[in-house]
């Protein structure tokens, strides 16, 4: 025989074995059966009432993936797959649902090592993911309640990861994002943000954002409406365990409720922060009391913590007078929350007019 013949007879062995292979592996991924099979073989893993096929669309009652003190319950869980995407490298998913999806971690000791901060991985997958619908009922956590009504629709292309869409719903709270980020170099990113707060007793509070920069810098963009209408801009490093934030917070006019007098509306009122977790933010502020005759100015300096927050001055000033009130020094402890301690020197005497005394300002 000769080489030429035998190398011929090498080519078509090696390709019956890896048409064999396929075979095989279509067989347990594009059956029932197969499918069955297949995922009885993951270890810690349950399932009930499974039917379907893992390659083109299946479905279960329930999932119980447990691992020591570790768990993950998904119940209802549908999932339908596009075996043609994987022609033009893509992995698509057009439909992955869970009624319930619930976690259970073990407890663990607090971390005694001081916090660092995190640094993102460059990712670049080599196929492209498709997501056309993603739905979660109820999303727990060690027993609680977090998210219910998640919704998603994302592709992770080679440019990035393009958001179409991610809902989350808790209660009465409602978070919608849209945009893209590139996980590479920082994860640049470009996120709008849509929300509505509910506020007992009064108007929704709804708030627009954009986010970009990146995720290690991120810049911020906010506006409200409803319960109040106010901007807010500036940078937080997202990343960094110390969180170093600067931020400048601006509000037209604002009453916290219908219910309190004319007299107590803030306007023109601006507070910048600034600082981290280690040393604090030092916030500074100023505003006005338009509708007091007095036309009372005010300016704050504090200082925040996490452990607390210690007010250095809060000053009243009436508008063409040299009359001022102003607290010198002012602490709320907030690691003694059954007695919290606060303490006051007043910096200078102030004999305010009788219709301020009446208002009580």
């Amino acid at each position: 025989m000769s080489i030429k013949r035998i190398s011929v007879w090498v080519v078509l062995s090696l390709l019956a074995l890896v048409l064999l292979v396929l075979g095989a592996s279509f067989s347990l991924l594009a059956t029932q059966s197969g499918s069955r099979w297949l995922l009885d073989q993951v270890p810690g893993l349950t399932v009930e009432d499974f039917s379907g096929a893992v390659l083109t669309d299946w479905q279960a009652q329930q999932l119980v993936w447990q691992q020591g003190e570790m768990s993950v319950q998904l119940t209802d869980v549908q999932m339908r797959f596009r075996p043609m995407c994987l022609l033009r490298s893509a992995v698509c998913l057009d439909q992955l649902s869970a009624a319930r999806i619930e976690v259970n971690l073990p407890s663990s000791e607090p971390d005694p090592e001081p916090q660092q901060g995190l640094q993102l991985p460059d990712l670049n997958l080599p196929v492209s993911i498709e997501v056309e619908r993603l739905d979660v009922g109820e999303f727990v956590l060690n027993g609680e309640s977090l998210l219910t009504d998640t919704d998603l629709r994302v592709r992770w292309l080679a440019d990035g990861i393009h958001l179409s869409r991610l809902g989350i719903h808790y209660q009465e709270y409602a978070v919608q994002v849209q945009g893209k980020i590139v996980p590479s170099q920082g994860w640049p990113l470009q996120l709008q943000l849509d929300a509505q707060v509910p506020m007992p007793d009064a108007p929704t509070l709804a708030v627009q954002a954009q986010l970009s920069g990146s995720v290690q810098s991120l810049d911020i963009d906010v506006a409200t409406t409803g319960y109040v209408a106010a901007t807010l801009k500036g940078q937080v490093q997202a990343l960094d365990a110390q969180l170093p934030a600067q931020l400048s917070l601006q509000v037209a006019h604002f009453k916290a409720t219908p219910d309190l007098p004319d007299t107590l509306t803030l306007a023109d009122l601006v507070l910048d922060v600034q600082g981290d977790l280690q040393r604090g933010y030092q916030v500074t502020g100023r505003g006005a009391l338009p509708n007091t005759p007095e036309q009372i100015k005010l300016k704050l300096a504090a200082l925040v913590k996490a452990t607390g927050a210690q007010l250095n001055t809060l000053s009243l000033l009436a508008a063409g007078t040299d009359r001022r009130c102003a607290i010198a020094v002012a602490s709320i402890s907030l690691a003694q929350p059954a007695g919290a301690r606060g303490y006051s020197r007043a910096a200078a005497a102030l004999r305010w007019p009788s219709q301020l005394q009446r208002r009580r300002l």
